[in-house]
């Protein structure tokens, strides 16, 4: 688990990046999830750009075991009062930010960071 820190870092750059380049993976749930919450890959990225330290869940993660450098963060965010499970990666390309996944999850999230009720 990364300290507050590390994820105000990574959020830092993720979102530098992504307004250099933004790329949303078109796997079959995220294409599903943007379709049953009514709203666009442009919509997505607002959320993603949106993201705080509160809403993170995990990371850094290796995404790939040929490639361990290429990490990948997990958050949650809520759109429409779901919750959808947000997957994010910075590539070697230097001005690229990755949405890997973004769905409605499939496990209970945690979040280490959000103020207990």
């Amino acid at each position: 688990m990364a300290d507050r820190f590390q994820v105000a870092l990574f959020l830092l750059e993720m979102k530098r990046k992504a307004q250099a380049g933004f790329q949303f993976e078109e796997r079959a749930d995220n294409m599903a999830t943007l379709m049953s919450l009514a709203i666009t890959r442009a919509d997505a990225k607002t959320r993603i750009m949106g993201l705080t330290v509160e809403d993170y869940s995990s990371g850094p993660n290796v995404r790939d075991p040929k490639r361990p450098e290429q990490e990948s963060w997990v958050f949650g965010v809520y759109v429409h009062d779901q919750l959808v499970y947000v997957k994010l990666s910075i590539p070697d390309d230097p001005e690229r930010c990755v949405c890997v996944s973004f769905h409605f999850p499939k496990f209970p999230m945690t979040f280490p960071y959000r103020p207990k009720p």
